[in-house]
């Protein structure tokens, strides 16, 4: 929150463990640990709009920062009532924090052999270690098995999580304490383990997924990382992409293109039924040493080339929803191939030449399409997720 009190610099007091025996980055899918997109329901909306995020994401927004966000940003986090203690912070004694430094290196170390049951029982030790140190005794309710999901679920876990997230804002974007950081970041990573456990039924048991959920990539909150840039222009009316011009223009193309190569398929299925409707009609005579004496009257489609006379009598056949797709293809390739009616183009030649068409047609869409990616970058040994747009292919 704004105001950061000692008792989440206690929890947060941790010392990164210097051997681990698991190194490992785990391979099973999680969801990132992301900061919350909207206000939990345990906390009022006070303590939400006081959230060093939330108050960021106001001034990046307000309309007179609009040419100066960034000066804005940097200023709300000059402005942190405890920003001198965050600068000048030194980890000291807390009896608590050993306990959850043993727990991160219990988790590092049997990353094969996690059991959620047992872990579950080593966050309540954690817990009420931290709370035995609270300032205020008579308040405290301590955690058991039993209330395990209902504490991690209460407004003073949530504060103390939104709280690490300020300072890992802090931290990252204006003192640069990068040893600070990463307590928290590790802080973190345990407090998201146990939320997932406090969910009991629903939490994986599997070993690598306990680990994985451990070990998600940080993702930073995207309406404040990056910081925009110190001189931000002046904003104009946005002018259209010429690449999305281009990219409609190859979709039209594209449409039109299996259009053609639907109108080619339904002309060749075509000939072919009435291929068979002659054959099956045909009545072979042998002679008298039984070889068959007609063959060559066999009749056959006078069709081996395609002209428009033809393409107009067979797409007239079709009363299917499709009509409207084979008048189209129809139109392209007597605009393409059958510029006179006496023009004639063989359908194997039309078909080679349509499928090349349709494939570099879809490359050049497939390269003009804008896409969403998602990119991992590591800072001092921790992972976090952003996103980019980026056309073609990546």
């Amino acid at each position: 929150m704004a105001t950061i009190t000692s008792e989440v610099f206690r929890f947060v007091s941790l010392r990164a463990p210097a051997l681990l025996q698991n190194q490992t980055t785990p391979t099973v899918s999680v969801k990132p640990i992301s900061v919350y997109a909207e206000k939990p329901s345990v906390i009022t909306q006070e303590e939400w709009d006081n959230t060093l995020i939330q108050k960021l994401k106001v001034a990046k927004d307000a309309p007179e920062n609009e040419n100066n966000q960034r000066q804005a940003m940097i200023a709300v986090m000059a402005g942190l009532e405890d920003i001198d203690k965050i600068a000048n912070f030194q980890p000291y004694s807390f009896a608590p924090a050993q306990k959850a430094v043993t727990l991160y290196e219990f988790i590092e170390t049997n990353a094969e052999s996690l059991d959620k049951t047992a872990l579950r029982e080593k966050f309540v030790e954690v817990l009420n270690a931290i709370e035995e140190e609270s300032d205020d005794d008579a308040a405290t309710t301590f955690t058991t098995v039993a209330n395990f999901s209902e504490r991690m679920q209460s407004s003073d876990f949530v504060k103390a999580e939104l709280s690490m997230w300020d300072i890992i804002t802090i931290t990252t974007l204006y003192i640069k304490r990068s040893d600070l950081a990463e307590d928290v970041i590790h802080a973190l990573r345990l407090l998201h383990l146990a939320k997932q456990i406090a969910d009991f039924d629903n939490c994986p048991s599997e070993s690598a997924a306990l680990y994985a959920i451990f070990k998600a990539p940080i993702q930073l909150p995207a309406e404040i990382f990056p910081l925009p840039s110190a001189a931000t222009p002046i904003k104009t009316t946005p002018t259209a992409d010429p690449l999305d011009a281009e990219l409609d223009t190859a979709q039209a193309s594209l449409a039109k293109w299996k259009a053609a190569q639907t109108t080619l398929d339904f002309v060749k299925d075509q000939l072919r039924e009435k291929q068979q409707q002659l054959t099956a009609a045909f009545v072979v005579t042998y002679d008298e040493n039984g070889y068959p004496t007609n063959l060559d009257a066999s009749p056959k489609v006078e069709q081996q080339y395609l002209t428009a006379a033809a393409l107009d009598e067979y797409t007239q056949r079709c009363a299917t929803p499709i009509t409207e797709v084979l008048n189209k293809g129809k139109d392209l390739l007597v605009e393409q191939y059958l510029c006179t009616v006496t023009s004639q183009y063989s359908f194997d030649y039309m078909e080679r030449e349509i499928k090349q068409t349709i494939q570099q047609l879809q490359d050049t869409v497939t390269n003009l399409t804008p896409r969403t990616i998602t990119k991992v970058t590591s800072v001092d040994g921790t992972l976090f997720q952003y996103q980019v747009t980026k056309r073609g292919l990546v």
